[in-house]
């Protein structure tokens, strides 16, 4: 959980998952009092020197980045949902894949392709993960929330928003799936302004009468309840909202709860607008920002809106990704229009495995067994890409093995905030 090498540019930036602890036996005394297992321990003990070296070398790093553009780097993490690794990002790959994605291609040729990103087997755990830097389990975060959980982030969880407090600008923009309790909100949770859904895009598309008028879902309404054995009238999520828009100490409003997928695609379309007006609202600002666009990826239930099918794998997830794709192509290059693409960190990746059971639409894993909710590799196994120009080498790759939460104490790192880490 640090930032493992950071050297002069053109340099190679590498994360993993050995995170800096108190000296033991060793030699190298690190900053950070953090608590770790005996096997981490053994693995200081040979080389902790070495790692502090390394450390050295990253703050140098770090402080001549500062030196040039006056202010820390900017971070952007983009995380998307269920797809295999291998899936993009590669020519060879996506050839097979049949998915279309040449900005993601573009971004590995130009930064780093992390070929043992590990994540959580679904969407709430890998989210919670990345935000907290801690395993879903100790949050009890699981399982992916939905509106009968009636649960969410507990407000005790320190988010990397809180870790950056006012040091930077924070946004988050789409699929949070953080659960529908206020003290969850990631505008309670640290984040300066959001728009973020409760839930996941399923229901965002799923959840509603047009749906079920299209055949994407079936029984929402009471007509198609059970007529024998149904006891419980608040099991269907009939009184519920998706996303909400809010900013931190301030008030919060429903944004959109779709009524049809094609509501579903336009509330995605006017978060997409905002996430690009938060960029560029802070480009020339003091202080840097970090920001969360976490893509309510896909839109699958109006299959019209994604005819005439223009990718090989001819389905709508593989029309998503696309359009995603066209997304990030389109940020890189409003970081370059407004000249900060320099002091901008960029990490995009997948949340989890493919969901099988509704192949062929994100089923084929290829690789490795299992998909979403397992635990093997098609589950936890996933793309990953990061681009930062002139610090990161074009072309490269890192083969160490990372977790999700590993990028909290990175971004701490790298944002100057190492120190408010939680020690426990």
């Amino acid at each position: 959980m640090r930032l493992k090498t950071l050297l002069l540019a053109p340099a190679l930036l590498a994360f993993s998952g050995l995170t800096a602890v108190p000296a033991l036996a060793q030699k190298a005394a690190i900053p950070g009092g953090l608590v770790h297992e005996a096997e981490f321990q053994r693995l200081w003990s040979q080389n902790g020197d070495r790692w502090a070296e390394e450390d050295k070398e990253i703050q140098a790093k770090l402080a001549e980045l500062e030196a040039k553009f006056g202010k820390k780097p900017n971070i952007i993490h983009i995380l998307w949902d269920d797809m295999r690794y291998g899936a993009v990002g590669h020519r060879l790959l996506t050839d097979i894949s049949g998915y279309e994605a040449p900005n993601l291609e573009q971004m590995a040729e130009q930064g780093m392709s992390f070929t043992r990103m590990y994540t959580e087997p679904s969407c709430t755990p890998t989210r919670v993960a990345a935000a907290t830097g801690r395993l879903a389990v100790r949050s009890g975060m699981v399982f992916p929330i939905f509106p009968i959980h009636r649960m969410g982030l507990p407000a005790s969880e320190v988010t990397i928003a809180e870790v950056v407090d006012d040091t930077y600008h924070t946004g988050f923009f789409e699929k949070a799936h953080f659960g529908d309790q206020e003290e969850g909100y990631v505008t309670n949770q640290g984040w300066d302004e959001a728009i973020f859904s409760l839930y996941n895009q399923f229901a965002g598309q799923a959840f509603n009468g047009g749906a079920e008028d299209q055949g994407y879902s079936v029984a929402y309404s009471p007509d198609g309840y059970d007529k024998k054995y149904f006891f419980d009238d608040t099991f269907r999520p009939l009184e519920w909202m998706w996303t909400v828009e809010g900013t931190e100490g301030g008030d919060h409003r429903e944004f959109s709860t779709p009524k049809s997928p094609e509501d579903y695609i336009e509330a995605n379309a006017r978060m997409w607008e905002r996430t690009k007006e938060f960029v560029t609202k802070h480009a020339d600002s003091d202080k840097p920002f970090m920001l969360q666009w976490w893509p309510n990826l896909y839109e699958v239930a109006d299959q019209d809106a994604n005819r005439p099918f223009s990718t090989q794998h001819a389905t709508s997830t593989a029309e998503s990704i696309k359009k995603m794709d066209a997304k990030i192509g389109e940020l890189f290059a409003l970081l370059e229009d407004l000249g900060i693409a320099e002091n901008t960190l960029v990490i995009a990746m997948a949340d989890n495995g493919p969901m099988e059971p509704i192949h062929p639409e994100t089923g084929q894993n290829g690789f490795f067994r299992g998909g979403k909710n397992d635990v093997t590799e098609g589950g936890i196994r996933v793309p990953a890409f990061a681009k930062w120009p002139g610090v990161i080498e074009p072309g490269s790759v890192a083969g160490d093995i990372i977790h999700v939460s590993d990028l909290f104490n990175t971004f701490a790192r790298i944002t100057g905030r190492y120190d408010q880490i939680p020690t426990d």
